[in-house]
């Protein structure tokens, strides 16, 4: 479980530090003050010395759906939004404590460079009519890994480091004003493709990743193979307290099929967005025991309702697991909901707010535990 955790020249993040990190933890703050980049440097340490793979391919701006518009050019590339003012001059630096482990993670690249330059040969292969490139180019970025632990004061310091190299080739490109501009996608290769396993299994859940029915359907496996599937059940009865059987079903891809009230099995995708989200809350987190689920704007799509139904599940769904819970969100109502549900068990909820700082770049996180997220509450105060 993560104790605390730092974050220095990560996207928006030039330095914050999160002091306290409790099994349920809620982040709230204005828009851009980078609630979603503290999940995102979160998983990025968790994955160690697959974090290359990780930022490349799963975080922004790749976890978007649809086709991307992204530039590339002599001057720019994707990867460097990773980096404080796109400067990966500077060394992206994630520190935490984990399961009492001080684990360092450095990520640090040069310039990308084009693998092939742009020359007027391959211009002159581009379409007069549409501009689009027959040749595309690729390029290729190093990442380096390091990781520092400490495992306490009788065990010798562990440093390991890793390297890898990522080539990326455009699908499909058009010429752009300040050079490549890329309108399809981009197939990665990552040498060496692994090299270990992940420091904490972990899930990361946007609101444009909660619907993949095969991977639900695969997760829920593992949940029916630990025994943990009257868990999943009682959590999606938090929605729809009239569901008696949930079961994996093929016509093609298998996907989760619920009853209700004794009538035909229906397609989870069938369900609403609510639903789909909750399975998903509950399956990233039974899934893996010990492991960490981060949510973004945990409140999308669930009636505020029954949010402290959801958070109440959680929490029981987390207790049993022995997982970790790091979710964003702007609703009030969400906040509230949560803070009801964590009565009878306060040490497993905090809130962090974040905060721009006012004459740095630094961002603050500002602490509230039960108690005082009960007194802000009982004030009024906006806790968004």
């Amino acid at each position: 479980m993560y104790e605390n955790l730092q974050v220095d020249n990560f996207r928006g993040l030039r330095h914050l530090e999160l002091p306290v990190l409790a099994p349920v933890t809620i982040l709230t703050g204005r828009n851009n003050v980078g609630k979603t980049s503290v999940l995102e440097a979160l998983f990025l340490h968790s994955c160690g010395p697959r974090a290359a793979q990780a930022l490349l391919t799963i975080l922004r701006p790749y976890r978007l759906p649809g086709s991307m518009n992204v530039e590339f050019s002599r001057q720019s590339t994707p990867w460097e939004m990773a980096f404080f003012d796109r400067n990966p001059s500077e060394p992206i630096h994630i520190s935490g404590q984990v399961d009492g482990r001080r684990v360092d993670v450095g990520l640090s690249a040069p310039r990308d460079r084009l693998s092939g330059s742009l020359t007027p040969d391959l211009h002159s292969t581009a379409s007069s009519s549409t501009g689009t490139l027959t040749t595309v180019p690729s390029y290729s970025y190093s990442m380096r890994i390091t990781i520092d632990t400490e495992s306490g004061e009788s065990a010798e310091p562990e440093h390991r480091e890793f390297v890898q190299t990522v080539s990326a080739q455009l699908g499909q490109a058009v010429l752009g004003p300040s050079g490549i501009q890329q309108i399809g996608g981009v197939s990665l290769e990552l040498k060496p493709g692994d090299n270990s396993d992940a420091l904490v299994f972990s899930y990361f859940l946007g609101p444009q990743s909660r619907s993949l029915q095969a991977e639900l359907a695969q997760r829920y496996t593992s949940i029916r193979l630990n025994g943990k599937e009257k868990l999943f059940l009682r959590a999606m009865r938090a929605i729809e307290p009239d569901i008696k059987t949930i079961e994996i079903l093929a016509s093609g891809t298998p996907a989760l099929y619920v009853t209700l009230r004794g009538g035909p099995p229906l397609p989870m995708s069938a369900m609403g967005e609510g639903m789909i989200a909750v399975a998903n809350f509950a399956a990233a987190i039974l899934e893996q025991q010990g492991g960490l689920v981060l949510i973004d704007e945990i409140e999308n799509g669930i009636h505020y309702t029954a949010l402290e139904k959801v958070w109440r599940e959680i929490g029981h769904a987390v207790g049993e697991a022995g997982a970790q819970v790091v979710a964003s969100t702007h609703s009030h109502e969400c906040v509230r909901a949560a803070y009801t549900a964590f009565r009878d068990n306060p040490e497993a909820l905090q809130l962090l707010q974040l905060r721009s700082g006012d004459d740095s770049p630094a961002a603050i996180a500002v602490h509230y535990d039960s108690e005082t997220l009960k007194g802000a509450l009982d004030l009024g105060l906006d806790l968004r």
